[in-house]
């Protein structure tokens, strides 16, 4: 059995986001960086490249709390993994939406 996904909250929760980061051979690993933007259902940036919290190698989280005067609707985001240093470096975007009702 699977780990079930969420992806509707209700104001004034914490909406949590993971993300996990593997090489070619499924492995985890720890990129350079991780960094998380956040889009409220306006297109309004609410969080902007902030950093994850690692929890493991290659387990990533963020908390996003949200209030009672939290705007409702279909949030986007997207997800910076970072590896490397200028020009080499490789990123990867992640994208994840959620709502809130």
């Amino acid at each position: 059995m699977g780990i079930p996904i969420v992806d509707v909250f209700i104001a004034k929760s914490t909406v949590m986001v993971w993300a996990y980061v593997y090489d070619d051979d499924d492995a985890l690993i720890d990129p350079t960086s991780m960094t998380i933007t956040i889009k409220d259902p306006d297109g309004n940036v609410v969080v902007e490249d902030q950093a994850m919290t690692k929890k493991a190698v290659g387990q990533y989280y963020y908390r996003y709390r949200t209030s009672t005067l939290t705007t409702r609707g279909q949030y986007a985001g997207e997800i910076l993994a970072t590896d490397g240093i200028g020009e080499p470096a490789i990123v990867t975007l992640i994208a994840f939406s959620f709502r809130i009702k």
